[in-house]
């Protein structure tokens, strides 16, 4: 006789025994244990963020579900549906955060510095031995140079010869 268990909670110890009974009395089992398999981690992709020096700001959570896990963003100017399968994705930070055993959200940021122009897409992912949980895609754009009003270039000059370049990012999440 087997009997498939629904809605266990993953790394919990369980205690099962088989009862039968009919009109002539009631007979039990001998108890049995077991411990259900840990579950990949669960991964949340947060919005991304310009930051004051003209990085972008990339942010997620991360639950290790009790197992040690590796955590990172993928980024790629290749759009992807799923992060499981980003083609041609960078890694930041390309070894990953290790992040200890336990249940709860893990917040996790990396910065993306000096992106050429385009539209990227991006997504969290962590790894345990029990497999890879991945967040939404998501992407933000970062646009070239661009015209300053009044000005007819996109370098200007200032004071002891320093140039400066405008640049314009917008953030935006896929739909």
């Amino acid at each position: 006789l087997s009997v498939a268990a629904m809605g266990l909670k993953s790394s919990t110890r369980y205690y099962v025994c088989a009862i039968a009974s009919n009109l002539g009395g009631a007979a039990f089992g001998d108890v049995r244990e077991f411990t259900t398999r840990p579950a990949p981690p669960s991964v949340k992709t947060l919005a991304s963020a310009l930051q004051p020096d003209g990085s972008i700001l990339l942010t997620g959570t991360v639950n290790p579900q009790g197992l040690t896990t590796t955590a990172a963003f993928k980024y790629s100017t290749t759009r992807s549906e799923s992060c499981a399968t980003m083609p041609n994705a960078s890694r930041a930070p390309v070894l990953g955060n290790t992040l200890p055993p336990g249940f709860t959200e893990v917040p996790q940021q990396e910065t993306l510095k000096g992106l050429s122009p385009g539209e990227y897409f991006f997504c969290m992912f962590a790894t345990s031995e029990a497999g890879e949980g991945n967040g939404q895609v998501q992407s933000f754009l970062v646009e070239g140079p661009m015209m300053a009003q009044g000005c007819s270039c996109a370098t200007g000059f200032v004071g002891g010869g320093a140039s400066v370049v405008m640049a314009l990012v917008l953030m935006r999440g896929l739909r």
